[in-house]
């Protein structure tokens, strides 16, 4: 019949054993759960971030050629240049439709970034078919007028664009920082799960010198 100290120690042995197994099944399953993390921040960054970071510069560069267009027209009558704010602006909202579906995986503060744009795009666009300044080539005194009163309309929609593509940034920078964090610990992990790996467990040299037997 067991002794006390037998069952004692059969106890002890039943969940050193628990914990032994518990510990290495977390050393294995936390890297895993690290890798799958650190892949899914990689492909939100190529998916989200650096698309939306593209169409906002494009859309700077588009706001600026369509500001040309509304120039070269109002300077020269050439209809090349009225065919040109055309296919920019048509770019601009064609890349604003790209953010309208990247934006809300960007954050809250980048999706109130995308309605300033929107509205501010939508103003300049509207002041400029309101005055017909993309279509007729004006009097020199009406343009004049006309364009310089644009001014701040068009300073606008450039600043929402800027301020968006900002935005975009800081949060792709957030992203590539956590995904740092992330391989790290993942390799701290791998090392102590490697280190673990050499660990021995015996028995205490008491009961073997007692029994005669090992664990």
């Amino acid at each position: 019949m067991p002794s006390d100290v037998s069952r004692s120690s059969l106890s002890g042995n039943w969940f050193g054993g628990i914990f032994v197994s518990i510990v290495l099944l977390l050393l294995v399953a936390v890297p895993v759960g690290i890798n799958i993390q650190g892949r899914a921040m990689h492909q939100g960054i190529k998916d989200f971030g650096a698309p939306a970071t593209t169409a906002a510069s494009d859309i700077q560069k588009a706001l600026s050629h369509e500001v040309s267009g509304v120039v070269g027209l109002q300077e020269s009558g050439e209809p090349r240049y009225a065919e040109l704010y055309k296919q920019q602006r048509t770019l601009v909202l064609e890349k604003l439709s790209d953010l309208d579906r990247l934006g809300p995986n960007l954050g809250p503060s980048a999706e109130l970034r995308l309605k300033d744009l929107r509205g501010a795009i939508e103003k300049w666009h509207g002041y400029v078919e309101a005055y017909k300044l993309a279509t007729v080539q004006l009097g020199p005194a009406e343009y004049g007028r006309r364009f310089f009163a644009s001014d701040a309309v068009r300073q606008s929609a450039h600043e929402a664009a800027a301020k968006f593509h900002q935005e975009a940034e800081i949060w792709r920078g957030g992203r590539w920082e956590a995904l740092a964090e992330t391989q790290r610990r993942g390799v701290i992990l791998s090392d102590f799960r490697s280190s673990g790996s050499d660990l021995h467990f015996s028995c205490p040299s008491t009961r073997n010198a007692t029994s005669g037997r090992g664990c």
